[in-house]
């Protein structure tokens, strides 16, 4: 039974090392580099359609007043995002703004959804909350003012992050806002602001999904930092002490420093036993597919790669640091280039994901009629929570054609493309 058992992990390991090498050899690495005017580029996000946001930022012998003017990069075309109104080259020192934002001008950008509609702010001898769509609209956001939320600058704003529906998530000062479905913004504001509650003194806004829900975490006066999630205005789930939201997927799942909670339930990111180059200990990013992001490996359809072995190790790289995923497995981050400080530049990993295994329904028997006859019904609509999802092919594109095509090839004893 012993030499059995050691038969069985020999083959399940050499599966293992077979994928990763298949996976290795298709992935695609790919350095942005900063256009003339700039020194260095930052990878910020990623849509699934490709579109980068990337921070473009000067030198330090740079004249320009606009220090840093951020755009999305797609296939080495850039669209840079606008600045409204007329550039300052320097602003008056005013009591009502912060001294640190009275002399430079930047266009930053946070996010990206995909619309293409990007979130972040402008500071143009003052900072205002922003989006950017994809047709160069801009939308500014007001701001009311809010003695709770210990706000000394009524319009230094930031927003972070972006949902496909517009909803948009952000941070001012001790304050997180909001905006979006189901929420009641207060006269003279298009944010809803969500001061500290008691012992509270630091909200930090990290995450929104398509449903509209909100994740954070918030800092309270005994030393801690709680998680929490909204659902609505008023509507708020703690999600514990010191857990250290991340991100929250379409699918309502947060990620977690300590792991991933649904529902309540927090379920650890390593079982024991789990290798140190595969750990997802600090995780970064969770994509709508359930696949996580941490600092050195990714989890992919319950498969664990590291990311230095999908094409990351290259000579002159160094300090990885990945920031997003998005359904369709690319990778945006930054990585400083020949050991220079000041000489970072956004990356796109693209891993090349295979296909599913044939054994659809997981019952352990494959090839068989049963898998067929699930397969069509979770395409249709119909519930089998032991299947697979139906990205058969993994592309981060669901329900279609390719992955009917895709399944009965693989089906027939053909590879995946």
């Amino acid at each position: 039974m012993r030499s059995v058992r050691a038969a069985m992990v020999m083959a399940a390991t050499s599966t293992v090392a077979m994928l990763a090498a298949q996976v290795r050899a298709q992935s695609e690495l790919i350095i942005i580099e900063p256009p003339p005017g700039f020194a260095e580029t930052i990878g910020m996000d990623i849509n699934d359609w490709g579109e980068v946001l990337v921070q473009r930022v000067r030198g330090s012998a740079s004249t320009d007043p606009v220090l840093q003017w951020d755009a999305v990069w797609e296939n080495g075309n850039w669209r840079p995002l606008a600045m409204p109104g007329t550039i300052q080259s320097a602003c008056p020192l005013n009591p009502q703004f912060p001294p640190q934002l009275s002399n430079w001008d930047a266009i930053v950008g946070s996010a990206i959804n995909n619309a293409g509609t990007v979130a972040g702010a402008f500071s143009n001898c003052q900072r205002f909350p922003a989006t950017w769509s994809r047709t160069g609209a801009i939308t500014r956001y007001r701001l009311s003012s809010e003695p709770s939320c210990n706000v000394p600058y009524a319009r230094d704003a930031m927003l972070l992050e972006i949902g496909d529906d517009g909803s948009v998530a952000g941070r001012h000062y001790n304050c997180g806002f909001f905006r979006g479905a189901g929420y009641v913004t207060p006269s003279g504001s298009d944010i809803l602001r969500i001061p500290p509650t008691t012992g509270g003194f630091n909200y930090f806004m990290v995450d929104v999904n398509a449903a509209g829900t909100v994740v954070g975490n918030v800092g309270t006066s005994a030393g801690q930092e709680r998680g929490q999630l909204w659902t609505s205005s008023t509507q708020v789930i703690d999600l514990g002490a010191n857990v250290g939201v991340r991100a929250i997927n379409d699918a309502g799942t947060v990620l977690l420093d300590i792991g991933t909670w649904r529902n309540g339930i927090i379920t650890p990111l390593d079982p024991p036993g789990t290798p140190g180059d595969l750990s997802l200990r600090f995780p970064v990013d969770i994509n709508d597919l359930g696949s996580i992001l941490s600092n050195g490996a990714v989890l992919i359809a319950g498969e664990r790669y590291n990311l230095a072995d999908l094409g990351m190790a290259r000579a002159g790289l160094e300090q990885f640091e990945p920031r997003r995923i998005n359904n369709r497995h690319w990778i945006v981050g930054t990585v400083r280039v020949n050991g220079c400080f000041t000489c970072r530049r956004a990356f796109v990993l693209k891993i090349a994901v295979p296909c599913d295994d044939i054994d659809f329904n997981q019952n352990g028997v494959f090839p068989e009629d049963q898998d067929v006859v699930d397969f069509f019904d979770v395409l249709a609509g119909g519930s089998c929570p032991t299947c697979n999802d139906i990205d058969f092919n993994n592309n981060g594109v669901f329900p279609e054609d390719q992955d009917v095509i895709d399944f009965f090839n693989v089906l027939a004893g053909g590879t995946c493309p």
